[in-house]
């Protein structure tokens, strides 16, 4: 899935989110949790539960 500036994946069996920035991105919080609650309106993954996840954030790989 892609973000602004970012790209995502999030593994429900693992329950972890990974993150992968575009090279001399600049990506906040507030992007992050935009996207992540968009979530909700089109999967069956829960904001809540999200925020259980384990996030893994690689910068500068895309």
């Amino acid at each position: 899935m892609i973000g602004k500036d970012f790209l995502y994946s999030i593994h429900k069996d693992k329950k972890s989110i990974y993150l992968f920035c575009e090279n001399k991105s600049i990506i906040d919080c507030q992007s992050i949790y935009e996207e992540l609650y968009k979530l909700e309106a089109t999967t069956d993954f829960t904001f809540e539960e999200l925020q259980s996840y384990q996030a893994y954030i690689f910068l500068n790989s895309t």
